[in-house]
C-alpha cells in the first residue's frame, strides 16, 4: 500500500524506493528479489492464474528504473489505508 500510494502522484525511482524500504525495521534485510516479486505484482506480472482476478495497481518501466501509478491508484492508497480484501487466498492461524 505505501508503494501504491508513494507512486500515487509522482514517477519514483525503483532503485531510490528500495533503499527507503530497507530503511524501515521491518525491512531492513528485504533482499532484493522478494522486492522486486512484490513490485512484479503490483504491476500485473502474476505468477499464476489465481491471481488473474487482480488488477494492475502500477507501470513499472524497467528501462527508466521507475514505477508510476495506474489510473485509479491515488483514490486506492486514499481509500483502502490498511485494509487488506478478504480475497479467500490465504489462511489465517491463529
Amino acid at each position: 500500500q505505501q508503494t501504491v500510494a508513494m507512486c500515487a502522484l509522482d514517477p519514483v525511482d525503483v532503485d531510490t524506493w528500495f533503499e527507503v524500504v530497507r530503511g524501515t525495521g521491518s525491512y531492513a534485510t528485504l533482499p532484493r528479489s522478494a522486492y522486486e516479486s512484490v513490485l512484479d505484482l503490483l504491476s500485473g506480472r502474476y505468477p499464476s492464474d489465481e491471481f488473474a482476478e487482480l488488477r494492475p495497481r502500477l507501470v513499472w518501466d524497467r528501462d527508466a528504473g521507475t514505477l508510476t501509478g495506474r489510473p485509479g491508484a491515488q483514490r486506492l492508497a486514499v481509500t483502502s489505508g490498511g485494509a487488506i480484501p478478504d480475497r479467500g487466498m490465504f489462511a489465517v492461524y491463529m
